[in-house]
């Protein structure tokens, strides 16, 4: 549950690129500290309500093995186009990566409780404690 929750938080620390992303002149137009801001806080909109819903979904339909690897596979898609649309220099579609990966990065998030719950039942509350 830790490793699963390691990649999910790992793909929200882009502050690093800022400097790379901000001197880049084949952006057009040209990444300032607002579209900076769009890519920080655009993976996080989805979680406002995604993160219920999928786990009533994971709960009724798939189980959570299989939830949680779908959700990490809607965060790599997301993470691919965000590389993609920044490959190309496309904002639109690297905006659009982001916010797919928070998708993804929100549900997996909230299903780490239950990896916790399933395979640590006697220690559930250090277990929940590690995630």
């Amino acid at each position: 549950a830790v490793l699963v929750q390691f990649g999910a938080h790992f793909i929200k620390t882009i502050s690093p690129l800022k400097a790379y992303y901000a001197k880049d002149p084949q952006w057009s137009p040209p990444i300032d500290s607002l579209r900076w801001g769009w890519f920080q806080s655009i993976g996080t909109l989805p979680n406002l309500i995604l993160p219920a819903v999928g786990g009533v979904v994971v709960d009724k339909c798939w189980g959570v093995k299989l939830g949680v690897m779908f959700f990490l596979g809607v965060v790599c898609t997301g993470q691919l186009i965000f590389f993609l649309g920044t490959k190309i220099h496309i904002f639109w579609l690297a905006l659009t990566g982001r916010f797919i990966a928070g998708l993804g990065q929100g549900c997996v998030s909230s299903l780490t409780g239950a990896i916790a719950a399933i395979y640590f039942p006697n220690k559930i509350t250090f277990a929940i404690g590690l995630t």
